[in-house]
């Protein structure tokens, strides 16, 4: 282009502000702050591992070692994020999981997921038990042009046994499959999909043999980090337990005759997205920084930008309740994989959590990346993310505690030697529970679920039902233990009329696993458990307990105290009746005679509580009303006198809110 056609370029925009130094920020950040200390109110205590600032400046990020390879990205392939968008297809009827896949390539997947698992004989998501139901799955769909994703531990090497088969009988090139296998051995084994390590790794050997000699262009192993990230694990946890686990890989293939540079190759990792926005993108960084760190002993050299991963977004911060708020957590997260600088991204339907996905789900998560890329435009910069001082500063925080705990790991015998002597459960059970009492305590809000509720949702009256399985299917197949040790043998014997239920038991083998499984939990399951206790009960009786609000007094702090009781009982499912106000304790306590009230709520000022609970409680006793009475936000000196006075019980931010509601249902006979 001739530079004389180009329009003139504006005036730089900030010439005219002379800059500001570090000393002075930090001079007026002191004057507005007063008397309290910078560092304690302008530092993130996060659980992930790292404690971010509110701000960084220039200097900060001078001479971090990893600026010398930013972008973590190969501009010169792939000068804009091209990342591929991934649909899971899970539905548990076979022909509505077929026109999923059909209308989720015409609505621009460019990947299709086959999303399964088989739990105590029954196979949950994708029924995807022989190869006709493959192959009826993926029918029209080119397979040389679509790469197909298998998920599901060791059942997935079976679906992509069976895919090789559908691709050789339809004329197409094994080599031109270019899908992934989720199978992980570390992961199997922490979930006690399989039970015996040998046979794990076996199978992982085998992989990396048939992705060498057939399939050079699939990613048939995986370092999965979702069942660290599942079972509660901080950001820094989750990318040492994923080094560990790859280096433990590559010493055990290294035993079984498997080259590090053939398992590097058929490698890919699986990163789940949170919704901590920018750790999250600095996780995905960070991780690109340690892979060449640890692949490097194995005489295996590669750059940042090498590694494939793929990125899904978490099932962790998924509710039930409130369900429509995870449309924007599925935003953000998937915004953050983009940034952070992922090759596949899976959008979870945002129903995922609780029931098969309808057409409506499927299409809003589909939805969610190509406006993030036709409207939004993240796939027009490569690693968008470098240089910002806050997030380069954040993946130097990570990376280092991470590479720390790695070689801490290592130095006591590897990840599988510690899962085995269940210092990595403990090590991650503390962060659980410290994610748990956030939750309990209302210090981590999850919209919809223990704060701001939808009084009117009632998740008995909708599908909510887990998805539906089928059970495992077995024909007259028998399958030996040496035939399950090679893909090719398990080829055949599909070929011969084999089911998923003949090859499974030989293929995963028998034994009993060596340490406790990693644990897969919500954050707002507790909420979600204690709703649906209410909504049984209600089921059983004439509706929820009823609650009236009994605003009285200085209207600014009633009105604040009314919203808060709402906000309380509300997340319980609780029918919550609100008033404006009441003028006298005999109009409160008449209302609350008429809605034949369960529990009276009281809310005023603190310094109107003392005459208004005794009153409230005697005209309560003339009409013969005797609900709880709970005061709202009253002092803890004045509660004794207040119980003294007719209060039975008390709500306040200083309790777990969890703790608080349960107390209520046993007192109603909730349970």
């Amino acid at each position: 282009m001739d530079p004389s056609t180009l329009p003139d370029m504006p005036e730089p925009l900030f010439d005219a502000f002379p800059p500001v130094s570090t000393e002075a920020w930090n001079a007026q950040v002191r004057a507005d702050l007063g008397d309290a200390d910078p560092e304690s109110v302008l530092v993130w205590e996060s659980l992930e591992g790292v404690s971010p600032r509110a701000f960084y400046r220039a200097e900060d990020r001078a001479g971090l070692p990893h600026l010398e390879g930013v972008p973590l990205a190969d501009t010169a392939e792939a000068p804009a994020n091209r990342w591929r968008l991934r649909q899971d297809v899970m539905h548990p009827d076979l022909e509505t999981a077929r026109r999923h896949v059909q209308t989720a390539l015409a609505g621009g997947a460019t990947d299709i997921g086959l999303a399964m698992n088989v739990v105590d004989h029954a196979v949950h998501g994708a029924p995807i038990q022989r190869p006709a139901d493959l192959d009826m799955l993926l029918q029209d769909v080119d397979l040389a042009a679509t790469p197909v994703h298998c998920s599901g531990g060791p059942a997935a090497l079976l679906m992509w046994a069976m895919l090789c088969n559908i691709a050789e009988a339809r004329g197409t090139a094994l080599s031109a499959l270019a899908g992934s296998t989720d199978f992980d051995p570390i992961a199997a084994l922490a979930h006690h999909r399989m039970a015996s390590a040998d046979r794990a790794f076996d199978a992982a050997a085998e992989a990396v043999r048939a992705a060498t000699d057939t399939t050079p262009s699939a990613r048939l192993l995986s370092i999965d980090l979702r069942p660290y990230h599942a079972a509660g694990a901080s950001a820094v946890q989750q990318l040492a337990y994923a080094l560990g686990a790859c280096s433990e890989l590559l010493v055990q293939l290294r035993n079984r005759a498997c080259k590090p540079e053939d398992v590097a190759g058929t490698l890919q990792w699986i990163v789940p997205v949170e919704t901590s926005y920018f750790v999250a993108i600095a996780k995905l960084r960070a991780l690109r920084l340690l892979i060449p760190q640890v692949l490097a002993p194995f005489a295996v050299e590669t750059t940042p930008s090498a590694p494939s991963i793929q990125a899904v977004t978490a099932r962790r911060e998924e509710t039930i309740y409130g369900r429509h708020a995870n449309v924007l957590r599925g935003t953000t997260k998937a915004a953050a994989a983009i940034i952070g600088g992922c090759d596949v991204l899976t959008v979870r339907p945002f129903t995922a959590a609780a029931e098969a996905p309808s057409d409506f789900a499927m299409r809003l998560a589909r939805n969610t990346q190509l406006i993030l890329r036709e409207e939004t435009h993240l796939d027009h910069v490569a690693d968008p993310a470098a240089g910002s001082y806050y997030i380069e500063m954040l993946t130097d925080a990570l990376a280092h505690p991470a590479w720390s705990q790695f070689q801490d790991l290592e130095g006591a015998g590897g990840l599988l030697e510690a899962l085995q002597s269940g210092s990595v459960q403990a090590q991650i059970a503390t962060v659980r529970t410290q994610r748990m009492t956030e939750v309990a305590q209302r210090d981590r809000v999850l919209v919809g679920t223990n704060h701001y509720p939808d009084l009117s949702e009632n998740a008995l009256e909708r599908d909510t039902a887990a998805p539906s399985a089928v059970p495992l299917d077995r024909g007259d197949r028998s399958v030996t233990t040496d035939e399950a040790r090679s893909l090719p043998a398990l080829q055949a014997r599909f070929d011969d009329g084999a089911a998923l239920g003949d090859v499974l038991p030989a293929f995963t083998g028998a034994g009993t696993p060596s340490f406790d499984a990693l644990p897969t939990f919500r954050l707002g399951a507790p909420f979600e458990a204690l709703r649906r206790r209410t909504e049984a009960w209600a089921a059983r009786h004439d509706g929820a307990p009823r609650v009236i609000l009994l605003p009285m007094g200085d209207p600014a702090r009633r009105s604040g105290r009314a919203t808060f009781a709402r906000h309380v009982f509300g997340v319980a499912g609780f029918a919550v009746e609100e008033h404006m106000g009441f003028e006298t304790a005999g109009d409160a306590a008449q209302a609350a005679a008429d809605a034949a009230a369960d529990i009276a709520v009281l809310c005023s000022a603190d310094d109107a509580y003392p005459a208004l609970v005794p009153a409230l409680r005697n005209a309560l006793t003339a009409r013969h009303a005797d609900p709880i009475v709970v005061v709202a936000g009253a002092k803890p000196h004045q509660r004794e006198a207040l119980e003294e006075a007719g209060a039975d019980a008390f709500i306040h931010r200083d309790r777990p809110l969890l703790d608080t509601l349960n107390e209520f249902q046993q007192r109603l006979g909730i349970d």
